[in-house]
């Protein structure tokens, strides 16, 4: 047995005995699953890294597609990486295990590639965490010759100026065919003997949609960003992203992998299309994934039978940014239907536009057992859907209800934002307007327990679309519109479900969203750049300096359990009713009230020799 050999055996059991029997969900870190592809011959090795638990990373149809191809390539190896949750990442420092792939229990550091999806910012120190959990360097300056190059992809990539100090190239676009050209690049000069600065070179000159940072600089004037300069004449500049132009079925996988346990999205997924017909102005997908592309109904057809023969999954989605916008759906549904019947398959749309929502699609949806519905309007007045290029109307928005009452539908989701350039509280009252005439419409059909669910997220500018240099609403006004918007919901049968703007910039509820505690960011970080996170009730600082009360403070917060320190900080920190710290934080009161009683009470403990100074 070679060193390798024995090191991967050692590690495997250290993973059996020290950390699958200690943690809540061992089924994130087992591996094993039905329809997994272990290579053990494989001479490169790529780990896919999604930067959450498994549960949500499992329902990323995007990795799916690229373990397939990777593992299609005779030499290649792609494995599968998430961010382990807060239990087992204790236990995993305690005991000197890394961060580690579920097919072979290979450490990260020990990848030829190390590859990460770049989904959402909020994804950005899991990433970094997830680096240093595996033994490989964070900061891309300093990696060596033995260190795996990090690659990132996916949406947030085509901003990838945040993470350039930690990512060595970025691969920009579809990555059906970028990703097997970039590994052969690597795999060859690797064999030659090649140095990784001559290698990422090299994919920078030849390979479209490659970005790598330390062979760009930023030109500045006055202080002012003006634009970049290549190091190397032979560099590309602009960078283009890659385009696939057709969605092959090779690159979609007969048998994916089944997950052991309950995950986010635990269906089947068929992408019918890829790309945009709308240009909505704050829309990031709907900018970097043109031009649209439909699959053919057969590719369709065909793949849905083998994947449901080879899963068992008794529900499927239809993936796209707008289900309804392809252009081949009556003819998909109407070849799948005795397919869905036959097999007992319950269908799902997503994602649907008021304006093409069809009686077809809701008898198709219905008659497979979908029980909700969702729709987006964005905006509560036609004026603001102009504003941001919102092309449906509230004409087709009530068609689009009545067809879904009438074909059985007695829930009814709806999607809008608050804090849109020009908005106003007419817009805002034009929320409440359309969830209210949906009701009215419901009764008017003697349908008197309609439920419509609407949810507002505050507008966050993005990079590549028309709005990405506006305005956020601050936290204050965000918080203002929040209670004018509750204060004015007097119906019962309107639930309304408006994001907690703090969430986006308070670490400790950043911290939950992440499932992670960040060894990048630090409570001291917050308490130096926010002055108004501080102690709402503070005694000390009436006989102590606040540099010393915030070290104090922060030392002991950082021994809670994760649940505790984060309850005690929106209760101390934030001085938030239970009720409201009940709502973010998705619990009971009890169980927010009991959180907190303990985690003063260990607080208690760890502050005990400053008894004195506290009194």
């Amino acid at each position: 047995m070679s060193f390798e050999d024995r090191l991967l055996e050692k590690i495997k059991l250290d993973i059996d005995e020290k950390l699958l029997p200690f943690v809540d969900k061992p089924g994130r870190y087992v591996g094993n699953e039905f329809n997994i592809i272990v290579k053990p011959n494989a001479k490169f090795r790529i780990a896919l890294c999604f930067p959450d638990v498994y549960e949500i990373g499992m329902s990323y149809i995007g990795f799916k597609i690229l373990y397939n191809i990777v593992n299609q390539i005779p030499w290649a190896s792609a494995e599968r990486v998430y961010a382990p949750w807060v239990d087992a990442e204790e236990i995993m420092r305690k005991e000197g295990i890394l961060l580690f792939s579920l097919e072979t229990k290979r450490p990260l550091k020990f990848f030829d590639i190390v590859g990460f999806t770049l989904q959402y910012e909020l994804h950005y120190t899991n990433i970094l965490n997830m680096l240093d959990l595996g033994g490989v360097p964070i900061f891309s300056k300093d990696r060596t010759e033995e260190d795996p190059i990090v690659i990132a992809g996916g949406p947030v990539a085509c901003n990838p100026e945040p993470m350039s100090a930690f990512i060595d190239a970025f691969l920009l676009g579809d990555g059906e065919n970028l990703l097997p050209a970039f590994l052969e690049l690597v795999y060859n000069m690797k064999k030659e003997g090649a140095k990784r600065d001559e290698i990422l070179l090299t994919a920078a000159k030849t390979l479209q949609g490659v970005y790598v940072p330390k062979f760009y600089e930023p030109v500045y004037d006055d202080g002012k960003l003006k634009g970049m300069k290549k190091l190397f004449d032979e560099l590309p500049l602009p960078i283009k992203r890659n385009v696939i132009p057709e969605l092959k079925p090779e690159y979609y996988p007969e048998k994916p992998v089944v997950p052991l346990i309950e995950v986010v999205h635990d269906r089947f997924q068929l992408e019918i299309m890829r790309g945009c017909t709308q240009g909505c102005r704050f829309c990031n997908a709907g900018m970097i994934y043109r031009p649209v592309r439909e699959r053919p109904v057969d590719d369709l057809i065909n793949e849905t039978k083998t994947v449901i023969e080879n899963t068992g999954y008794e529900e499927m989605s239809f993936v796209s940014l707008s289900t309804s916008d392809y252009s081949l759906l009556p003819e998909l549904m109407s070849r799948n239907y005795e397919l869905v019947k036959e097999k007992r398959i319950s269908p799902s749309f997503p994602s649907l536009r008021p304006q093409t929502y069809t009686k077809g699609i809701a008898k198709f949806a219905r008659e497979g057992g979908a029980s909700g519905l969702t729709f987006a309007p964005e905006a509560g007045t036609e004026r603001l859907r102009r504003v941001i290029n919102k092309q449906s109307s509230e004409e087709d928005f009530y068609r689009a209800v009545e067809i879904a009452i009438d074909h059985g539908w007695r829930l009814v989701k709806l999607y809008f934002m608050m804090g849109l350039p020009t908005e106003t509280y007419e817009d805002l009252d034009g929320i409440l307007k359309i969830a209210e005439n949906v009701v009215r419409i419901a009764k008017r059909k003697k349908i008197y327990n309609m439920e419509v669910h609407v949810s507002v997220s505050p507008f966050s500018p993005k990079a590549h679309t028309p709005f990405q240099w506006e305005r956020q609403n601050s936290i204050e006004e965000l918080l203002e519109k929040t209670r004018y918007l509750k204060s004015k919901n007097r119906c019962k049968n309107i639930k309304l479900d408006i994001r907690d703007p703090r969430i986006t910039v308070n670490i400790c509820i950043d911290e939950i969203r992440k499932r992670q505690r960040s060894r990048t960011y630090s409570l001291s970080d917050v308490l130096n750049q926010n002055p108004k996170v501080e102690p709402a009730h503070s005694p000390v600082e009436k006989t102590v300096e606040r540099k010393e009360l915030r070290e104090i403070i922060e030392n002991a917060i950082s021994k809670l359990p994760l649940e505790y320190k984060t309850a005690i900080i929106l209760r101390e920190f934030e001085d938030l009713p239970y009720e409201e710290i009940a709502k973010i934080l998705k619990v009971s009161v009890g169980t927010v009230k009991s959180r907190i009683f303990r985690a003063r009470k260990l607080l208690a403990e760890h502050l005990k020799e400053y008894r004195e100074i506290l009194k």
